[in-house]
């Protein structure tokens, strides 16, 4: 009887294991829509942003003064995505990659993300990040994902400059 008990109970404990497998399972890979990859642009470099936006393929948001980037390719696992970096006289760093789920190329390492609070500007709500003495602001939208990155900054200071210097696309 305590054999036939042990079995019942291994039995059972099988079942809700598989059963609690297949409940919390995460849907198949072929159910979810993969994004669009991006064809190949090579690397663009220049002190032209309009020209590094339309190699890009959108407008990025960005200081008032000069500067300079590049609009290169990237991949992260089988995406193939485009990545925009802009560096203004200002300091300020703006990084854009498309499509937006290939963000994380836009994470800078030692910065711990503020989760107490999100930012609204300009309509676009804010994630921030500190630390290693700069601040960075992410957002995306539609078709991109962005970074906004201030060395020598905290929060406070990158919101501010965002506020009074930062034109963000329309």
């Amino acid at each position: 009887m305590r054999k036939i008990l042990s079995v019942v109970g291994l039995l059972l404990i099988a079942a809700l294991f598989f059963t609690g497998m297949v409940l919390g399972s995460e849907p198949r890979e072929e159910q979810r829509e993969q994004p669009e990859s991006l064809p190949s642009v090579g690397t663009v470099r220049g002190s032209d942003l309009k020209a590094l936006e339309q190699a890009f393929g959108c407008q990025v948001p960005h200081g008032k003064g000069s500067g300079v980037g590049q609009v290169t390719d990237a991949q992260i696992g089988t995406l193939r995505a485009r990545l925009l970096s802009w560096q203004a006289a200002d300091g300020m760093i703006t990084g854009a990659v498309r499509p937006a789920e290939a963000a994380q190329l836009l994470r800078y390492d030692g910065m711990t993300l503020d989760n107490s609070t999100l930012w609204t500007l300009d309509e676009y709500t804010l994630l921030m990040a500190s630390g290693n003495g700069a601040a960075c602001a992410y957002y995306d939208d539609d078709g991109a994902a962005y970074s906004l990155y201030l060395d020598n900054s905290d929060i406070e200071g990158l919101l501010a400059r965002l506020s009074s210097d930062v034109i963000f696309p329309q």
